[in-house]
């Protein structure tokens, strides 16, 4: 299983803003320091702010900073953001049966809730303010 390069590229993103927490960081800047094609960070930065993970500021002199504490945003807030509710398999999709058309749950539909459980409460718990090198 692997993270969608979106949410790697907003965790670099919020990664940035806190490393400059003290300035207000532009689009572009956000983008040349993190290697992130331009618009892809405008888009990423756009939806970050809409979820209150990154605050924008208008005008000449305007950009983007931390919506909130970097120890207080977690990595599933990022994933959140950017991806929705995680679901690992549409087998345990709320209001979905087995993809094999069982009537109910399948044989592997506890070992799916367990690990999404399990990945869920580390992404919750590992903050961006974790992440600092």
């Amino acid at each position: 299983m692997q993270l969608p390069t979106d949410v790697e590229h907003a965790v670099r993103i919020l990664q940035h803003a806190h490393k400059h927490a003290d300035n207000l960081q532009t689009t572009r800047n956000i983008a040349d320091a993190t290697g992130i094609a331009y618009a892809w960070a405008m888009k990423l930065a756009t939806q970050l702010a809409g979820k209150g993970l990154l605050a924008s500021v208008m005008g000449r002199r305007g950009g983007y900073t931390l919506g909130r504490p970097a120890d207080k945003i977690s990595l599933y807030d990022v994933y959140k953001a950017i991806e929705g509710d995680l679901q690992i398999s549409v087998c345990i999709e709320s209001g979905r049966g087995c993809t094999r058309s069982y009537p109910g749950a399948c044989g592997r539909h506890m070992f799916f809730c367990e690990m999404q459980a399990a990945l869920i409460e580390e992404l919750s718990e590992t903050s961006i303010a974790d992440l600092e090198v």
